[in-house]
């Protein structure tokens, strides 16, 4: 049985949206949605310090439409979620922004398993 985890994201102690993970390691979700969004700015010539502003930006606008309860696409949410991994690699957000949670199975009656809600 494959072990499923739920990525859930705050920005300012605010929830922006939960995500369906096959690990709950950090470093491995930095390495798989950042490396290609940073090594890219860095080809385009952007510095550092640029980067980090636009996904600032970028991250306080989706939390500004959370806040509104404005319609959010979940392409923008995916690139929240790169965004704040980004933050988290360059030290600017904490770990206390990203919880996981593993998600429960219980048995049912004829022995399959089914996904209960958390």
């Amino acid at each position: 049985m494959k072990k499923y985890y739920k990525l859930y994201i705050y920005n300012d102690d605010i929830f922006i949206a939960k995500f369906k993970m096959k690990t709950n390691d950090i470093y491995i979700l930095n390495k798989y949605y950042t490396e290609y969004l940073i090594r890219d700015g860095f080809k385009r010539g952007q510095t550092m310090q640029t980067q980090i502003l636009f996904f600032k930006k970028f991250c306080d606008i989706i939390t500004k439409q959370t806040i509104n309860c404005e319609k959010i696409k979940l392409t923008d949410f995916m690139m929240f979620l790169t965004c704040s991994l980004a933050l988290h690699r360059f030290g600017i957000k904490d770990t206390n922004d990203f919880l996981f949670l593993k998600i429960k199975y219980s048995k049912h009656i004829n022995g399959s398993h089914l996904q209960t809600k958390i």
